[in-house]
């Protein structure tokens, strides 16, 4: 059924995708699962203005947490505990939480 404004490929795309999420593979099911247990690990690549806040959110959430940067200075300030974003100087522990964590690593 065509629909107008939508191509023949973006349609099938469509399609597809509606069929995944009501069959989902095993692997999608695995993934789902890991999720809704808590058991996933969740990668934030960059650690600035809009990484270090959603890393800490999925930490505080209970996931294992990873964050990576191509800065050395500001892996090093949160493995210190250190911050280095002006808007977040005054975040109440966050960062030393984070650098006292088994469960977040950055690098």
């Amino acid at each position: 059924k065509a629909i107008r404004g939508v191509t023949t490929d973006q349609a099938g795309m469509a399609s597809a995708a509606r069929a995944t999420v009501a069959h989902p593979s095993e692997s999608c099911k695995s993934l789902m699962s890991k999720i809704e247990n808590k058991e996933a690990v969740v990668g934030v690549m960059g650690l600035g203005y809009v990484g270090l806040p959603l890393v800490a959110t999925f930490h505080a959430a209970g996931f294992r947490a990873l964050g990576f940067d191509t800065s050395e200075d500001k892996v090093r300030a949160l493995e210190k505990g250190e911050s280095y974003l002006d808007h977040l100087r005054d975040s109440e522990g966050l960062f030393q939480h984070l650098a006292s964590s088994p469960s977040f690593a950055a690098t």
